[in-house]
């Protein structure tokens, strides 16, 4: 007769069950990463995207205005001065504009692609969960080189949105229960939770950051006209301003 040991039967399930759960923070972090929050900046630049450009340079032409008013007071410089000062100090706004404008015409390009929808991205995590459990590294005390070869393939296809490929790598494929010795799942589980926190982290800072934090807004009409309101509002404030110090 095998007696098992109680405790070891409570750290397989416990290794095991944070062996899921890391999978699951994984694939929610490129998720967020590769698939939604990629869709969520485009739907912004195209429905707001050119109000934030426009409300972009007119904050910047306003604090041109204003440093050459600035610099005009001293009596130091000539036009020509004035001119090149500006031009090096307001690069970086150039610049900004630049990227904005830039992310605007990128937005109308993949618009007109086939990007994945919502139930799409739903298949190609539960494919990439799967496949997660099976390959990666990180989920192992040892991996062999074909094994990891075949995790950046799989890697890559999920970037893509390849749910075919990914689904036919995982035919054939079947993740199995972790049993190993005492001291190797302690390792596994120790490192299991680093992990999860990690990738915890990860995700709430995207999550707090542009793109996802508009996607109330962009989920909600009421609040969306809101924000076009006030953006368009604070347009007027600068070009009244602007009219003014152009006038003086």
């Amino acid at each position: 007769m095998v007696i098992v040991n109680p405790e070891f039967i409570k750290l397989i399930k416990e290794t095991n069950s944070l062996k899921e759960k890391l999978c699951q923070k994984i694939v929610e972090r490129e998720s967020l990463i590769f698939h939604e929050c990629k869709n969520m900046k485009l739907e912004y630049m195209l429905r707001i995207g050119n109000l934030e450009y426009d409300l972009m340079k007119k904050q910047n032409e306003l604090l041109v205005l204003k440093r050459i008013k600035e610099l005009e007071k001293t009596k130091k410089y000539s036009e020509e001065e004035i001119g090149k000062k500006i031009e090096i100090e307001f690069s970086e706004f150039k610049a900004m504009e630049k990227k904005l404008l830039n992310d605007i015409d990128i937005a109308i390009d993949l618009s007109m692609t086939n990007l994945l929808e919502n139930e799409e991205i739903k298949r190609l995590n539960n494919v990439y969960y799967k496949l997660q459990l099976i390959l990666n590294p990180d989920l192992k005390l040892t991996s062999s080189e074909k094994e990891d070869e075949l995790f950046e393939c799989v890697k890559k296809n999920y970037k893509k949105g390849n749910i075919k490929k990914l689904e036919k790598i995982l035919e054939g494929y079947k993740d199995e229960t972790i049993v190993d010795e005492y001291d190797n799942l302690s390792k596994l589980r120790n490192r299991y939770s680093l992990l999860i926190a990690e990738n915890q982290k990860i995700i709430t800072k995207i999550k707090m950051s542009f793109p996802y934090n508009q996607k109330d807004t962009l989920q909600d009409n009421n609040l969306l006209r809101r924000k076009k309101d006030e953006i368009n509002s604070k347009i007027y404030a600068y070009d009244e301003e602007i009219k003014k110090i152009k006038k003086k």
